[in-house]
């Protein structure tokens, strides 16, 4: 999305508002992908040497759980501010070139900020049940009364697991 500030004068705000696309890499890691563009809206002050930008971005998501795995329709609301230097040669600094302020980066980078540490479907998830796998959002497990010699993830305790690098070679036990 690119704000054109040709004909702005100093010390006027001006509003601004559209779409920008949210790059689709940006949560591919955490197997979350975004419905559409963003939705950017905001306004923007010019002065003699830079631009500030206050924006909203709301763009919706689709993802899994990470407790449950269930699937997870969510959108994102953040508010982000930033300044562009007009005419910088600093490249590693936000600049505004020819007049022209372009939000990309800054909208990913506020959809990255603001994006959850964790992708739940409700704050009170109670996710899977460790020795059967049902998930526990749905309904009740029986699984208290089976020993845990039946969990099928019982095996993993069992295996040898060393860590290395030891000084002499020697790899220890890793108990659980």
């Amino acid at each position: 999305m690119i704000i054109d500030t040709s004909k702005a004068v100093q010390g006027v705000s001006y509003p601004f508002s559209g779409s920008c696309p949210v790059d689709s890499d940006l949560m591919a890691d955490r197997n979350v992908t975004f419905s559409g563009p963003a939705e950017v809206s905001g306004t923007y002050l010019c002065s003699e040497d830079e631009v500030s930008v206050k924006m909203e971005v709301t763009v919706a998501f689709c993802g899994f759980c990470e407790r449950c795995g269930v699937a997870v329709e969510q959108s994102l609301k953040s508010s982000f501010r930033q300044t562009y230097l007009k005419n910088s040669v600093q490249s590693d600094l936000p600049c505004c070139r020819n007049s022209c302020v372009d939000l990309t980066d800054a909208v990913n980078e506020c959809v990255l900020l603001a994006f959850p540490s964790k992708l739940l479907c409700s704050p009170d998830c109670k996710g899977l049940c460790p020795v059967c796998g049902g998930n526990l959002n749905a309904n009740e497990c029986s699984c208290n009364a089976v020993s845990l010699n039946d969990n099928p993830f019982k095996v993993l305790s069992d295996l040898n697991i060393t860590s290395g690098g030891s000084k002499n070679g020697s790899s220890k036990k890793k108990s659980f």
